[in-house]
C-alpha cells in the first residue's frame, strides 16, 4: 500500500464514528463515555483506536485528518456559527 492511500481503508463502526464526532467537538473521555453509555476505559480505547486508524500521533492531527476526509460533521461543531471557544462571545 502506498503512503498516500492509507485513508481509503478506514472503516469506522457506528460507536467509533460517534466517538470521533464527540472528540472533534472537544468532549472529554468521561463525557464521551456518558454520551455513548460505555465505560471510561472503552472511551479511552476508542480514542486510541481512532488515532491509529487515522495514522496520527496526536488527537489534533487525527481530528484534522478526519475532518479533511469527511468523517467529521462540522455542522454539528459550528451549529451556532461560532467556534466553541467563542460561543459566549458577543461583541
Amino acid at each position: 500500500m502506498a503512503n498516500t492511500d492509507w485513508y481509503q481503508h478506514i472503516d469506522l463502526s457506528g460507536p467509533l464514528r460517534e466517538a470521533l464526532q464527540f472528540v472533534a467537538e472537544g468532549k472529554t473521555d468521561q463525557q464521551i463515555a456518558s454520551q455513548l453509555a460505555i465505560s471510561l476505559k472503552t472511551a479511552k480505547r476508542h480514542r486510541k483506536l481512532l488515532r491509529r486508524a487515522f495514522n496520527s500521533d496526536s488527537t489534533a492531527e487525527m481530528i484534522a485528518k478526519a475532518t479533511v476526509l469527511g468523517f467529521v460533521n462540522t455542522d454539528r461543531i459550528f451549529a451556532n456559527d461560532k467556534p466553541p471557544i467563542y460561543a459566549d462571545y458577543d461583541p
